[in-house]
């Protein structure tokens, strides 16, 4: 099951009330799912550059090491 049946699938049980027909037309949902899964994704760049880049513990300890 893709992330994107899921989606369908959560929308069509959880929105069978009165406003069933208003809730298919809206696309409400669907932003809120993709805002957080964008969101998630950029965190998590965020996250992997700041780990990547070297400490300035290791910088100092490079040029004493040089000199």
């Amino acid at each position: 099951m893709t992330i994107v049946n899921f989606i369908i699938n959560f929308r069509l049980y959880f929105c069978q009330g009165k406003n069933s027909i208003a809730m298919r037309d809206s696309n409400t949902w669907m932003y809120i799912v993709g805002g957080i899964v964008l969101l998630h994704f950029i965190v998590g760049f965020i996250y992997l550059i700041r780990k990547m880049q070297p400490r300035k513990e290791d910088k100092l300890n490079k040029d004493e090491n040089s000199e």
